[in-house]
């Protein structure tokens, strides 16, 4: 099956939640949000992926913040400079999945 990929910015977790679950209500099931230091300059912690690691088998609610992004900034003591959201949808869905983004705050 085809996929697209979407990135979207947000400046706040409350607008990028609201994109998600506007998403989801969609039928667009794989959407995560992670975050992004304001200071870390273009160095991202190594063990920090942007990954959606339940389409990888594992069980998202198992995991600990050691697995995301946000706990490894947490953890390396910077703060949060941007959320994004992840969202992989159908071709043929791409643009409607890109409105809702946009009209939910979201800048690509």
């Amino acid at each position: 099956m085809e996929e697209r990929n979407i990135l979207a910015f947000f400046r706040t977790l409350e607008e990028a939640e609201k994109c998600q679950q506007k998403l989801r209500d969609r039928g667009f099931d794989v959407v995560q949000i992670d975050s992004v230091a304001a200071d870390m300059g273009t160095q991202v912690p190594s063990h920090s992926p942007l990954v959606d690691w339940g389409r990888y088998g594992y069980d998202v609610g198992r995991l600990d913040d050691k697995w995301t992004a946000s706990g490894a900034l947490v953890e390396h003591g910077l703060s949060v400079g941007v959320w994004i959201l992840t969202a992989v949808v159908p071709p043929e869905d791409q643009d409607d999945a890109s409105k809702i983004i946009q009209a939910s705050g979201g800048q690509f």
